[in-house]
């Protein structure tokens, strides 16, 4: 029988890095996960500095996510465990990288630099890895678990009588509990615009200029008025990182200051908003948890999904506060060894000693770029790029995607609700421009880089991911419609289609 291999996944704007790292770790981690290696072989493509594809044999994908659903609903409480030690990994990972981005890497010798980078890259693997079969294949081919959920809360709604729809039970049942650092964030801007409102003179500073004149005069303020705007940036600059930057700069805080300030915002009552939507998300939950009586499992399998969605987001901003820091690294071997920076995140951890010791890997850093593949086949794994890469893809049969014929996409429900609106297509910070309000936003994926597109959004579709991918996480936050997982969704749709999101029902229709 044919092998026929599945497109997982693709990533805009990566390195090697990401998928290096989870070739190398994937399959010993699924052993401690399920007990066995069911997925063991990948195709992972870049191109120009793209993931235009994750391929998998479609056999081998099915099975790890069939024994994952089966892991999750049949001892709901080892996926705790497991969940425990995944939050624990990545607070670590997160302090660790706290740690180096204080120290100036520039005084420190080759040793110590590879050093730095060994451990941060055995920690990025455990924070990222140990999950990974619940925050990312449990859902990623077909919404296996969403759709077991989604199938549960339908018929206790029938059993029941109730009047509650499927979708916003289906949503509000797996909103965590626990805020995103995302929203964290946001919640700690608007302290700032409060003190800023409070204090007039520095009021009047953000309002006598433009952004531009703002950063120029940033010096002018009092020590003081500098340390509470500065702290704020130095803590959540890497935010919008993701795998190659770039960061936040000063003057992208100091605009959004500014324009909550002209806007007339109230961040208290901003604030009290916020922490009451949350509150009130998790009494719904409660009423909702008696009305379809739901039992004890039940609810469990529910606080998995709910506690999913939640690690996926935190994980996820751990790994981007990772690539972050962990591009200071690099960025000092590179300045020692005459290489750039996207050189360097296109070598692979053991190459990096024999560069500081003057090895040239200028060549294959160059061509990894242009094209390679990661080739996972059990617990050894290939990069190759060139002719070797295309023999590679040459060998595998990849399956044929049925093209869609009718103006309709279907998905599943992140966030429930209806929207109308110009779609416009948003893969990259460089496209956010392209985006007013009201429009459509449409992705492949979306990652916090994007989140200010995001707000503008009627309503969000993504061609990828489940209830845990990052646009199911910040919708729900924005209280915005959005449909996941809608295959092919950037190749039909096009920039100024119109068309007729219907969350509820997973429907996005081109008018």
């Amino acid at each position: 029988m044919t092998k026929i291999w599945r497109k997982n996944f693709e990533v805009p704007k990566t390195d090697l890095n990401l998928p290096f790292e989870s070739s190398l770790g994937c399959v010993k981690y699924e052993k401690k996960f399920l007990g066995k290696a069911y997925l063991k072989e990948w195709v992972w493509v870049i191109e120009n500095g793209n993931t235009t594809g994750c391929y998998i044999p479609i056999e081998q994908l099915r099975t790890a996510i069939n024994e994952t659903v089966k892991k999750v609903t049949g001892n709901p409480s080892y996926i705790d465990r497991v969940h425990k030690k995944t939050t624990k990994f990545n607070h670590r990972y997160f302090e660790y990288a706290e740690k180096i981005y204080r120290i100036d890497l520039s005084l420190k010798t080759n040793k110590e630099l590879i050093r730095y980078h060994t451990k941060l890259w055995k920690l990025m693997m455990d924070s990222h890895l140990t999950s990974l079969f619940t925050t990312w294949f449990i859902d990623s081919n077909g919404e296996d678990y969403s759709k077991y959920l989604q199938n549960m809360v339908q018929e206790k709604i029938a059993k029941t009588g109730s009047k509650i729809s499927m979708a916003p039970a289906f949503s509000i049942l797996t909103s965590p509990k626990h805020v995103s650092l995302g929203m964290k964030e946001e919640q700690e801007s608007l302290k700032i615009v409060d003190i800023i409102k409070k204090n007039s003179k520095l009021k009047k500073w953000f309002l006598s200029s433009p952004v531009s004149m703002l950063v120029k005069k940033f010096e002018k303020l009092s020590s003081s008025e500098r340390r509470i705007l500065y702290n704020h940036y130095q803590k959540w600059h890497w935010f919008p990182y993701t795998y190659i930057g770039p960061a936040y700069t000063l003057d992208y805080y100091l605009q959004v200051w500014s324009g909550l300030i002209r806007q007339k915002i109230n961040p208290e009552k901003e604030l009290k908003r916020l922490k009451e939507q949350n509150l009130n998300a998790q009494k719904k939950r409660a009423l909702i948890i008696k009305e379809l009586r739901i039992n004890r499992h039940e609810k469990h399998l529910f606080d998995i999904a709910a506690d999913i969605v939640w690690i996926k987001g935190y994980r996820k901003d751990c790994f981007f506060h990772g690539f972050f820091v962990m591009d200071l690294i690099l960025k000092e071997i590179g300045r020692r060894t005459g290489m750039t920076l996207m050189q360097t995140k296109f070598l692979i951890p053991e190459e990096l000693p024999l560069v500081l010791n003057g090895q040239d890997f200028t060549h294959e850093a160059n061509e990894r770029y242009k094209f390679c593949v990661v080739n996972m086949n059990g617990e050894k794994v290939q990069v190759l790029h060139g002719d070797k890469a295309r023999k590679v893809l040459r060998k595998i049969q990849i399956e044929k995607v049925k093209k869609v014929k009718f103006g309709k996409l279907e998905g599943t429900c992140a966030c429930p609700g209806k929207a109308k609106g110009t779609a416009r297509i948003v893969n990259t910070t460089e496209d956010m421009s392209k985006m007013k309000k009201g429009n459509i936003m449409v992705s492949i994926n979306t990652y916090p880089a994007l989140v200010p597109a995001m707000k503008k959004a009627a309503a969000i579709v993504t061609q990828d991911g489940g209830i845990t991918c990052h646009a199911a996480i910040v919708s729900r936050e924005l209280q915005t419609p959005c449909v996941v997982g809608c295959k092919i969704a950037t190749a039909v749709l096009k920039d100024g289609d119109m068309v007729e999101v219907d969350a509820d029902r997973g429907v996005v229709k081109i008018l």
